[in-house]
């Protein structure tokens, strides 16, 4: 069942619900009031017989000049009264010995036993509303002293019109509901209508980008439920679409970090290829030399096993679980002279270092890539005989910045600009020579990123570069390049 639907069955139904206890309300208190007046008329009426009966017994005394009337007579005049009273009436005569004297169309109060005895026992006037036979009476009864004896007097007084009436009343009530009913559901489908109208549109618009639309706007009118409706599904919208590109932007992420995990499994492959390339080609290889050479290659082996699981991290989620060790600047940069060595010796570069009592928490295999990368990039911008320092220094932020200047060819104000983008290359005929990839420095961007670092780059075009890599002590940071 449509939305539609449900809201007009439901308010029809309230409507009719609402307009039938209203008349069934106003025709019961209607017919409460009807008959509570019918009650006080009958009791009214009882009391005026009764003074009847009690006058005509005085007057038959006075007109005899007699102190008391006769039983005989007394109950001769109660005779003749509910004779009088047939048309009128229905009433009944009791004595005190519970015997009936006399009685004209009253038998509820005749086969009432219960009511009898009530009235005898309360000694005054009591009423009841009864149906019998098909009728509904008002039956009064009250204790009647005529000459010294007590006697009950009992009448009724047909009220069946009253009851008749509220069934006519019920009737033309059902009657004009029905009526209403088809008239207000006939009002609130126009009105159901015309309020979903809106509805319909944000739906057709909700088909339209699910389709792929995403550029679909709804326009901010009509009431402020629609509005703020309209309003929440182009936010909706326009999420989508941002989602879309990041998404899009993610996928192109993913790819670029593949090709990062290619790139930077290349230095290690380096410094392994290179030592054993010495232990092949070497004759006379000491004992201690072979012992270095094969901790190189363990260790630079053990690296690239971290180093590609860190990586694959990275680029299913985009960020990864930082394993933060205390480490020491200057151990880590002699582990990266060591590892560098073959690669200095043979392109004549000189590295020279220096770290002075520094120590901060970060993931080690990451930190030592980033630096890697940025000792790599500057040895390929380096020409022989040049140097590179590597240096770390604490500022009063704590933070550490790692630092690594070179003596290259240096960069435009527009390279700086594009250099972390992947695959761009400054020199790339310079940069394919030295087996560059242009990677380097987008995963040094990433790696401080991870660690709520940034990344800075100064450079002069002929005279060199300077790269900042600022990371936080122990904590997180911002994650911006300038």
């Amino acid at each position: 069942m449509k939305l539609w639907e449900k809201i007009f069955l439901c308010t029809l139904a309230l409507v009719i619900a609402a307009v039938d206890i209203t008349a069934f309300a106003i025709l019961s208190e209607t017919h409460r009031s009807m008959v509570e007046r019918e009650r006080n008329q009958a009791a009214t009426e009882h009391q005026y017989f009764s003074a009847a009966i009690s006058n005509k017994v005085v007057y038959e005394r006075l007109k005899g000049d007699k102190i008391l009337l006769g039983k005989e007579r007394v109950q001769a005049i109660l005779r003749e009264q509910i004779g009088a009273r047939a048309e009128g009436g229905g009433t009944a005569v009791y004595t005190d010995e519970n015997t009936l004297l006399g009685a004209e169309n009253c038998k509820p109060a005749v086969e009432d036993s219960d009511f009898r005895e009530a009235v005898q026992q309360q000694e005054k006037c009591l009423l009841k509303v009864e149906e019998y036979g098909g009728h509904t009476y008002v039956v009064a009864g009250s204790p009647l002293e005529l000459e010294d004896t007590v006697y009950y007097l009992f009448t009724t007084k047909d009220i069946s019109d009253v009851y008749s009436l509220l069934d006519e009343q019920s009737s033309f009530a059902q009657t004009m509901s029905f009526v209403f009913a088809g008239i207000a559901a006939i009002v609130l489908l126009a009105v159901a209508w015309g309020l979903l109208r809106p509805l319909h549109k944000a739906n057709f618009s909700l088909r339209s980008i699910a389709r792929g639309n995403y550029s679909m706007r709804l326009p901010a009118k009509g009431s402020p439920e629609i509005r703020e409706l309209s309003g929440n599904i182009n936010r909706m919208a326009s999420s989508i679409e941002e989602n879309v590109e990041h998404l899009r932007s993610a996928a192109e992420e993913r790819k670029r970090f593949i090709d990062n995990l290619a790139h930077e499994m290349k230095t290690p492959l380096t410094s392994i290829l290179g030592f054993a390339d010495i232990l092949r080609v070497k004759r006379m290889v000491t004992e201690e030399e072979r012992r270095e050479y094969a901790g190189v290659i363990v260790e630079e082996t053990k690296r690239l096993r971290s180093l590609s699981g860190k990586l694959m991290e990275l680029i299913t989620a985009g960020s990864t679980h930082l394993e933060k060790t205390q480490i020491y600047p200057a151990e880590l940069f002699e582990e990266i002279r060591v590892a560098f060595q073959p690669i200095l010796e043979k392109a004549s570069i000189h590295l020279r270092y220096a770290a002075g009592e520094i120590n901060l928490y970060a993931d080690r295999e990451l930190l030592k890539s980033l630096l890697y990368n940025l000792i790599d990039n500057a040895v390929k911008a380096s020409s022989p005989g040049q140097e590179i320092y590597l240096h770390c220094e604490k500022h009063k932020d704590n933070t550490i910045a790692f630092i690594v200047e070179d003596q290259g060819i240096g960069m435009t104000r527009e390279d700086i600009q594009k250099v972390t983008e992947p695959f761009y290359m400054v020199d790339k005929s310079r940069s394919r020579k030295a087996g560059g990839a242009g990677l380097g420095l987008s995963l040094c961007l990433e790696i401080a990123r991870c660690h709520g670092g940034s990344l800075s780059i100064q450079s002069t075009p002929g005279k060199g570069t300077t790269v900042i890599a600022l990371l936080p002590e122990g904590g997180n940071g911002s994650d911006e390049i300038h």
